[in-house]
C-alpha cells in the first residue's frame, strides 16, 4: 500500500461478495497484466474481503466503444477519454462524457460509477501543445468528477503519477512498472476504502481505510 498514509481498521458492511469492474484503454489492460505478477494479484488483494475484479481494457479505447463493453458489477471503475481529449472542444467532449455516464447509469441502475481520473501525458493523440492539453485535461477530470459525485458515484486521483519518464514510458502515454504499481495501489485503496466505509473520494483527507476481513 501507499507509504506514509494512515490505515484505521473498519468491518465491511455486509459478507456479500463486491463485483468490481475496471473498464478503460490500454492503460488498464497493461494495469491488468502487472497485477498478474504482484502479491494479491489481478484483485489486488481485495479477495480477503469477498471482493472480485475483472478488468477490461482495450488498445486506443474511447467512449464510443464503452456502451458495448460493460454488464452488471457492484462497482464499475471507468478510466476513459484520455484519448478523446483535444479530438473536440472541451465543452462538448464533457457534455458527451456526461451524456455517455448518464446512458451507463441507466443501463446500470444498481451499480456505482468510479470515475478513475485521467492521468497527465508528455504526448497527447491530437494536440502538440501540452500546456494546453495538461490544462484540459484538468478542467475535464474537475467537470466529471463533481458530476459523478453529485449522482452518487465516486473518485479516483493519482497525485503522486507526474508526467516524467519516472512515471510514463518513452511514448508519453503508457506507464512504467513504478507507474503502474502506484496506478494499482491507488485501486485497491480507493475500492477497499469506498466498500468499508462509505467514502467517495480517494485519497481524502483521512487516508487509507482497512476492512477487516
Amino acid at each position: 500500500m501507499i507509504d506514509g498514509m494512515v490505515r484505521s481498521k473498519l468491518k465491511r458492511p455486509d459478507s456479500q461478495e463486491v463485483s468490481v469492474w475496471i473498464v478503460g484503454s490500454s492503460l488498464i489492460r497493461n494495469a491488468f497484466v502487472h497485477a498478474r505478477s504482484r502479491t494479491g494479484g489481478v484483485n489486488l488483494g481485495l479477495h480477503r474481503i469477498g471482493v472480485k475484479i475483472w478488468w477490461q481494457g482495450y488498445g486506443v479505447m474511447g467512449l464510443k466503444d464503452l456502451e458495448s463493453t460493460i454488464k452488471k458489477p457492484k462497482y464499475l471503475v471507468l478510466h476513459i477519454a484520455g484519448n478523446d481529449l483535444g479530438k473536440t472542444k472541451i465543452g462538448f467532449l464533457r457534455n458527451e462524457i456526461k451524456a455517455t455516464l448518464e446512458k451507463v447509469q441507466s443501463y446500470l441502475p444498481n451499480s456505482s460509477i468510479v470515475w478513475s481520473q485521467i492521468l497527465p501525458r508528455t504526448n497527447w493523440r491530437h494536440s502538440n501543445s501540452h500546456d494546453s492539453m495538461m490544462a484540459c485535461r484538468i478542467r475535464i477530470n474537475s467537470a466529471i468528477a463533481s458530476f459523478v459525485l453529485k449522482n452518487g458515484g465516486h473518485y479516483i486521483k493519482y497525485p503522486d503519477i507526474l508526467p516524467n519518464s519516472t512515471f510514463l514510458k518513452e511514448d508519453g502515454v503508457h506507464l512504467t512498472d513504478l507507474g503502474n504499481d502506484i496506478f494499482l495501489n491507488n485501486l485497491q485503496g480507493a475500492l477497499e476504502m469506498f466498500i468499508c466505509s462509505g467514502s467517495y473520494t480517494y485519497p481524502d483527507t483521512f487516508g487509507t481505510s482497512m476492512c477487516i476481513s
